[in-house]
């Protein structure tokens, strides 16, 4: 994923979301545009609904993304279209962030709303909600002391109801696959009975059942993860079907919508116009 495997939060006087969105350098403006309009009128509700959430995540499929810089593919693409939410974005890098040395040109695009190369990883309060952004870069940055910061944030901010998103799914279906590498955030989460997580990279829509680090069904304490790829990048094949994955598609645009609300949450998966593919469902907190 590229600009995608950013997750971001965007926020009203009454509402607070997450988006995980990117941008597809080579995609029609007309998708980006589309998309970008579908967080506005997936986050409109009643004030009294909720804390509302999207999430959709889509890469960059520049051929020459790793030889040019990423600032100037962030100010002309991404700003004209997710862009627009700059200022109420919470995001967390993908991997073609890092195609340019230490992701530079996203830490001087998103400045102190991506936190700082040296520590890029952080936590933050929505409504009743704990909420934390990970970076699952793992090559280019040090994974095992963001497991222990993430350890000692869970401990310290002890909510009933707790989200964390980040690129790099620990399962999935999809084209790219499992990522063994981010387990110690699905361990650090699971202790702390965290209830959702929200992942991009492969570039299409799957959501798993209640499940535990080792991708054991468990209804009861289990963590429910969503893999969002359908914000704008060409679609890819599944390769496999991955244990407990009870809803996939491939071939379609759209943003996931979560509702948070005290001790639990609605998703709802909304399209882009014309597509068939739906998926909604609720749950309840740990």
């Amino acid at each position: 994923m590229t600009i995608l495997g950013r997750v971001m939060a965007y926020q009203r006087p009454f509402l607070e979301a997450i988006a995980g969105v990117g941008l597809l350098a080579t995609a029609p403006a007309s998708v980006s545009f589309l998309l970008a309009s579908l967080v506005v009128s997936a986050l409109w509700h009643d004030p009294a609904d909720g804390h509302r959430v999207v999430a959709a995540c889509c890469t960059w499929q520049a051929t020459d993304l790793p030889r040019g810089p990423l600032l100037p593919l962030l100010g002309s693409a991404y700003g004209p279209t997710w862009g627009r939410f700059v200022q109420r974005t919470y995001p967390t890098p993908g991997n073609h962030e890092y195609m340019t040395r230490g992701a530079i040109g996203y830490y001087r695009y998103f400045g102190s709303r991506a936190a700082a190369p040296v520590r890029p990883w952080y936590s933050f309060r929505l409504g009743s909600w704990h909420l934390v952004a990970l970076n699952s870069n793992c090559r280019s940055v040090d994974c095992a002391a963001e497991a222990a910061w993430l350890r000692a944030d869970l401990a310290h901010h002890l909510a009933r109801c707790t989200l964390a998103y980040w690129h790099h799914p620990r399962f999935s279906s999809g084209h790219e696959g499992e990522t063994r590498a981010v387990g110690p955030f699905w361990d650090a989460l699971y202790a702390a009975g965290a209830d959702l997580v929200l992942n991009g990279h492969d570039h299409d829509y799957e959501r798993f059942a209640l499940q535990d680090p080792l991708g054991h069904l468990d209804p009861v304490n289990g963590i429910r993860e969503f893999v969002v790829g359908t914000g704008g990048a060409p679609w890819l094949p599944f390769r496999t079907v991955a244990a407990n994955g009870r809803v996939r598609t491939t071939g379609t645009f759209g943003v996931l919508r979560l509702t948070l609300r005290p001790g639990g949450y609605r998703w709802r998966f909304v399209h882009a116009a014309g597509a068939p593919f739906s998926d909604h469902g609720s749950g309840i907190c740990h």
